[in-house]
């Protein structure tokens, strides 16, 4: 890993990214370059069906 004073922030909502993209049976990624940035894509499935119960 890498010390505190390193780098701000857990990481933690690159996680939560994850988590749902993955879900959403998708895909991330990036692109960087020294002195840019950093650019993050993702994509998700199109043919998703809906998982949530439905209380009637």
């Amino acid at each position: 890993m890498h010390a505190d004073s390193e780098y701000k922030g857990t990481g933690i909502a690159l996680a939560i990214c994850m988590k749902v993209i993955e879900y959403h049976q998708g895909d991330l990624w990036l692109e960087s370059e020294i002195g840019k940035g950093t650019t993050f894509f993702f994509t998700i499935s199109k043919n998703l069906k809906n998982k949530a119960k439905k209380s009637d």
